[in-house]
């Protein structure tokens, strides 16, 4: 964002005021260092931003990485109760020897 070309450019009003106003407002204008306060909070715009940005990156990684755990335990937990199935089968139904003792 730009504040030196949106709030700080010359009124409508001073371009068909008279030459005097318009004199005075670029007076007042260089007396309030205008100019330069509207620099310093663009500046400071820009940093906030950035900072902003920073934060939003940081907590989509964050998400990000919460997403994987979680998918990671789902998978494990598949995985257990798949061998526990298998291995509760096996106790339930022992596979028959081919050879009858005797």
């Amino acid at each position: 964002m730009q504040l030196s070309q949106f709030a700080l450019s010359v009124p409508d009003f001073f371009w068909s005021a008279a030459d005097a106003l318009q004199a005075l407002y670029q007076r007042v204008r260089t007396y309030t260092e205008l100019e330069e306060r509207g620099q310093v909070l663009s500046l400071r715009f820009d940093t906030l931003q950035g900072v902003l940005e920073l934060a939003r990156q940081t907590q989509e990684a964050r998400h990000t990485a919460r997403l994987e755990v979680r998918e990671k335990e789902k998978r494990k937990k598949k995985k257990k109760r798949k061998t526990f199935s298998s291995l509760s089968r096996l106790l339930a139904h022992p596979p028959r020897s081919p050879h009858p003792s005797t």
